[in-house]
């Protein structure tokens, strides 16, 4: 998309033709690898960034407007003392705003929410009671996220909600949600049956990522995208440069089959109107919505062969409650990623 905007838009300056991109974009700012959790399924805490190098405000101050959907992420986003700062930098540059955090310090977002009610937040929730504690390494985190999530709602929150990581460890507890999750879940089991995902990546084009050291990606599975940094470089410079367009020759021959909510909801949504998805999806939700108003259930057994299933190796995972492991810090010289091979489905 790049390309094509740059060669139908020659006569505006090149900051108008960066912003325009950004409204068919989603971004997420890895506020922090610093974390008060201990995820079985997640090495970030392993790994925490230093606080003094961290991506600041000032920084962030550089991205154009016009996003679709900014999400402030981590680590744990609420370890920044100036999380108020960076979401008031933030705010004003996208549609919709969002902090994903693991939900156990809710008090420190209750400012935030009275001060920007509509600011999307989403708790980190793997499961019922002791089933989240123990995947998440948490003591009384089930408790602590309700607790939080009527605190927001308190506050004048308007929208609010939790996030699930899909796993083995919790899939059993996950059935009455089956046909609540639409056409999103419609494109998770496919991945999941080792099927090709229902649409192309879009990642670098529809949405990206900057790390704790002001690093941007393409995404942030692939260890090999990286477009540029915003604290040497302007976000213009970064999304024109050569580096970007290579990442995007990369990512139309990449065979990793993810289908996470922050990638899988960029590639659904239409270019023309960013608050709708394409036709293909919008399809599927209006014929569904009619067949339930008509008292009928979400057929997904018409949209998905389960008789077409790769094998698909399970690796146990320990849960870390109750445990003492050692975290190795991660400075602005260390080389944070290393690519593997591995199997994502």
């Amino acid at each position: 998309m790049q390309e094509i905007v740059l060669h139908y838009l020659p006569f505006y300056d090149s900051a108008f033709v960066v912003e325009i991109r950004c409204r068919f974009m989603d971004l997420s700012v890895i506020s922090t690898y610093r974390c008060n959790s201990k995820c079985a399924m997640c090495y970030v805490w392993r790994n925490p960034s230093r606080r003094e190098e961290e991506v600041t405000a000032e920084t962030l101050s550089k991205l154009p407007g016009g996003f679709d959907n900014l999400n402030v992420t981590g680590g744990e986003p609420t370890l920044r003392a100036d999380l108020p700062l960076l979401i008031d930098t933030l705010y004003p540059k996208a549609r919709i705003t969002e902090i994903s955090t693991n939900g156990l310090r809710p008090q420190l977002l209750v400012p935030i929410v009275r001060k920007y009610p509509r600011v999307k937040i989403r708790f980190s929730l793997e499961g019922k009671d002791l089933l989240n504690d123990a995947i998440r390494g948490e003591k009384n985190g089930f408790a602590t996220k309700i607790q939080g999530m009527q605190l927001l709602k308190q506050a004048g929150g308007k929208d609010l909600g939790f996030a699930t990581v899909i796993q083995d460890e919790n899939a059993h507890q996950l059935v009455e949600l089956y046909d609540l999750r639409a056409y999103l879940t419609l494109g998770l089991i496919k991945p999941i049956l080792g099927q090709d995902r229902l649409a192309p990546c879009t990642a670098g084009t529809d949405f990206a990522f900057i790390d704790p050291w002001a690093d941007v990606w393409a995404c942030n599975v692939r260890t090999d995208l990286r477009l540029g940094n915003l604290k040497r470089q302007s976000w213009e410079e970064i999304m024109a440069g050569e580096p970007a367009r290579r990442a995007l020759l990369k990512v139309a021959e990449c065979t990793q089959n993810c289908w996470m909510v922050t990638t899988a909801r960029a590639a659904m949504r239409s270019r023309l109107l960013p608050m709708l998805p394409k036709w293909k999806p919008l399809e599927w939700v209006i014929v569904n919505r009619i067949r339930v108003a008509m008292g009928m259930c979400v057929r997904f057994d018409d949209y998905i062969d389960y008789a077409n299933v790769k094998p698909s190796p399970q690796v146990p995972r320990p849960s870390f409650l109750d445990r003492n492991v050692g975290a190795k810090v991660q400075t602005a010289a260390d080389e944070h990623y290393v690519l593997k091979e591995f199997i994502n489905r």
